[in-house]
Order: C-alpha cells, then sequence, then structure tokens
C-alpha cells in the first residue's frame, strides 16, 4: 500500500485548528456519553480525542520548522502506537510531574524528607498529579480502546463496553482535558502569531 502523502507546512497551518476542534469533539462526546452511564464509548472517544490531540501537536511542529524526519511527520500523523507515547510523555511534562518527581528527588537527598524509592515516589507524585496518563499507555491504549468498542470473548467470557466502570472515564479525563489547554493555550502563543507574520488565515477570518 502507498505511504499516505505528508502535508506541506501551509497545510499543517490550516489543519491544526480542524484537528484540534475534532479532539474536542471527541472530549464533549465522551462527557454526553459518560452522562448517559455509556462509560465504555465514553473512553473509547477519550482516546480518540488523545490521539487527534497528538496529531495536531505534529502539525504544529511541521507548522513551525521544528526539525522532524519524514517518518517521524508520518508517525505522528498516522500511526496510534507514535501518538500514545507522545500524548504519554507530554502529560508527564506539561503539568510538572516530572519537575515534582526531580524535587522530591532532591528533597530526599538532602534530608528533608525520608528516602523512597523510585516505584514509591512515582506513585505519589502520580496520586498528586491526576492529569498524568499511567505510564503503561503507549503499550495499553490501543487495547483499551477497542475493548471500549465492541463486545468481545476474553478469559473472563463475553465483555465490552457496558462493563467498563464509572472510575475508568474519570480516571482518563482528565488527561484529555490537561491536553487539550496546553494545545490550545500553545497555539494562541506559538502559531497564531507565525500565521500573522506568514499571511495563512487565522480562526476569526
Amino acid at each position: 500500500m502507498a505511504k499516505r502523502r505528508i502535508p506541506t507546512r501551509e497545510e499543517c497551518f490550516a489543519g491544526i485548528l480542524p484537528v484540534l476542534a475534532n479532539a474536542t469533539a471527541h472530549r464533549d462526546a465522551a462527557d454526553v456519553l459518560a452522562g448517559r452511564g455509556q462509560h465504555g464509548f465514553a473512553v473509547a472517544h477519550l482516546i480518540y480525542a488523545l490521539e487527534e490531540s497528538e496529531k495536531a501537536r505534529t502539525l504544529a511542529k511541521v507548522a513551525i520548522g521544528e526539525l522532524l524526519t519524514e517518518e517521524a511527520i508520518r508517525r505522528g500523523l498516522y500511526e496510534h502506537k507514535d501518538r500514545h507515547v507522545g500524548a504519554m510523555a507530554k502529560s508527564w511534562s506539561s503539568g510538572g510531574a516530572v519537575i515534582d518527581f526531580v524535587a522530591e528527588d532532591v528533597r530526599e537527598r538532602v534530608g528533608l524528607r525520608p528516602k523512597r524509592t523510585n516505584v514509591q515516589r512515582w506513585a505519589d507524585v502520580d496520586a498528586r498529579h491526576p492529569e498524568v496518563l499511567p505510564k503503561d499507555w503507549p503499550e495499553s491504549a490501543g487495547t483499551r480502546r477497542e475493548r471500549n468498542l465492541y463486545v468481545d470473548l476474553r478469559e473472563d467470557g463475553w465483555s465490552g463496553p457496558a462493563d467498563t466502570p464509572a472510575v475508568e472515564f474519570e480516571r482518563l479525563r482528565p488527561a484529555v482535558n490537561a491536553l487539550l489547554t496546553y494545545l490550545r493555550a500553545a497555539y494562541e502563543r506559538e502559531i497564531v502569531p507565525l500565521i500573522r507574520m506568514v499571511g495563512a488565515p487565522t480562526e476569526t477570518q
């Protein structure tokens, strides 16, 4: 099968907002479904929102001139696994979880806190940062998405979206909202000035 085309820089500028809007629509659809008790379908839509958010981030990288290989661009736009890796990394870096972890490590080294293992420290930071994705996200996201769309025969019998507990939606929702909020702010801060500079159409035009 032929490789999908990489958009031009101008097409990347034009694509960021529609992709972000689609990510937001998936998030909003998830909220509606969760409100009706359909937590499995809601989780699937949250995962779609994360995937689209990462697609928007790849478009933005190309638009601002970040040096990426063609293969890296293609993976960011078209490969689910690559977008899951990016979403997890951004969830840990944009909300301050990594900085929090390092700060805790320093406090322990200078005797301000009792020493803990890395596992204990990560668990503590994870509890204080609901916006972070689980560390197995790149491996588990695709399976979670499919499990929340279809009824299939599994080890413990037939199960599907109706078996997903509300807590799974509640655990994932902050990560999606944090990433969308971050991307919207980054768009206004970094992309809009460039659009004005090169004369590309903006959201309000």
